[in-house]
């Protein structure tokens, strides 16, 4: 069976319009599935990562699919009687014209959603008859092999997407998370930007509310053989070294 796809395939390759319009259907498979994950993606980005990132996601999806259900009704009333290729590329060009739309509005906006379903309309109305036309040129015989033949298609598009979604990922990160190192640098030094360069003297006001700084409870009758240093930068040798200075401070109290 494995096999047998691969010569249906073939057969399917060697018929033009069968191979063009099949080209077609594959690339809605693409960009339905690439929409899709980016959907995933934006959620996230909505939501921030908390609890509503399901919800948000789901409102996503519904006007995404909720515009493919409403062309793919439009296309089918509009080509009832026979197959109207136009329509399939007027569904190209507006499928284009959205996602471009898309990019240049927020996500959090009404006209965002408004976009994703005008993008599922579009995306249906160049599916449909561009489906009619390959299952009408197909031989009568030979219609179940080509339909076979083109879902293999569909599925090796529909990874493909996923494969391309990821790259978009690398080569484009999402604000705020442009790299693993970065954002990791970035914390740190969010981290760090808690504790002052400099330690302010005793009683004087500090940096942000005014009020006098808190006391530092170090008297050399605690630490004789340490010295704090006035006015300096806070070194890791010299936390260091306090530490270890009150390691041996309290061994030698617990001495006999």
């Amino acid at each position: 069976m494995f096999y047998e796809h691969f010569h249906q395939l073939g057969k399917l390759w060697k018929n033009r319009n069968l191979r063009v319009s099949e080209m077609g259907i594959g690339y809605f498979w693409f960009f339905g599935g690439t929409v899709m994950l980016m959907t995933i993606q934006m959620a996230k980005e909505i939501s921030g990562g908390g609890d509503d990132f399901s919800s948000v996601g789901a409102v996503l999806m519904a006007w995404m699919s909720g515009g493919t259900v409403l062309g793919g009704i439009l296309a089918s009333v509009i080509c009832r009687r026979h197959i109207r290729m136009n329509v399939s590329v007027a569904g190209g060009v507006l499928m284009a014209a959205s996602c471009a739309a898309l990019a240049a509005v927020s996500m959090a906006s009404p006209v965002f959603n408004a976009l994703l379903m005008a993008a599922g309309i579009s995306a249906a109305l160049f599916l449909v008859p561009l489906n009619a036309f390959f299952q009408d040129r197909a031989d009568n015989d030979k219609r179940g092999d080509m339909i076979a033949a083109g879902n293999l298609v569909d599925c090796a598009l529909g990874l493909l997407a996923v494969g391309f979604q990821y790259a978009m990922m690398l080569v484009i990160p999402p604000p705020g998370n442009s790299s693993s190192w970065e954002s990791s640098a970035s914390s740190w030094r969010g981290r760090s930007s808690v504790f002052p360069a400099r330690l302010p003297a005793q009683g004087s006001p500090g940096p942000a509310t005014g009020r006098p700084s808190l006391k530092i409870p170090l008297q050399r009758k605690t630490f004789p053989h340490w010295r704090a240093p006035r006015h300096s930068p806070v070194r890791a040798r010299d936390l260091l070294a306090t530490l270890l200075l009150f390691g041996q401070h309290r061994g030698e109290n617990k001495k006999p």
